[in-house]
C-alpha cells in the first residue's frame, strides 16, 4: 500500500492512498475463507472452496464490497500511522478508481 498527502489545509488532510494488487489479493482471500464459511458449495467444505467458485455463488458485486470494505479501513490506518496524524472525526472516503481482481 502507498499513500501520499496531497492537501494539507487548517486542520484537514487529504490522503491518497494506492493498495497493491498484492495486499487486494491477501484480503481478497480472508474473504473468500469468511464468506466461504457461509456459503454452502457442493464437494467443498465450509471455508475451503476456491474463489471463483465463492464469487459466483455470493455475486461478484457483493464479493468485492467485501473485500474494499475490508481493505480501505485497513489502508487508512496504516496511513494515519505512518504520517503520524490524530484524527477527529470520520473520513470522508472516495474511492477513484476500482478494478475487480487487480
Amino acid at each position: 500500500m502507498s499513500h501520499k498527502i496531497v492537501e494539507n489545509k487548517a486542520g484537514e488532510v487529504k490522503l491518497e492512498i494506492e493498495v497493491s494488487k498484492e495486499s487486494m489479493a491477501k484480503i481478497a482471500e480472508i474473504v473468500v475463507e469468511e464468506l466461504g464459511k457461509k456459503v454452502k458449495i457442493a464437494g467443498f467444505r465450509p471455508g475451503k472452496a476456491p474463489m471463483n467458485l465463492v464469487e459466483k455463488e455470493v455475486g461478484k458485486d457483493t464479493f468485492w464490497a467485501e473485500v474494499t470494505d475490508k481493505a480501505i479501513p485497513e489502508a487508512y490506518y496504516e496511513a494515519i500511522v505512518a504520517e503520524k496524524l490524530a484524527t477527529v472525526s470520520q473520513p470522508q472516503i472516495q474511492i477513484t478508481k476500482f478494478v475487480p481482481g487487480e
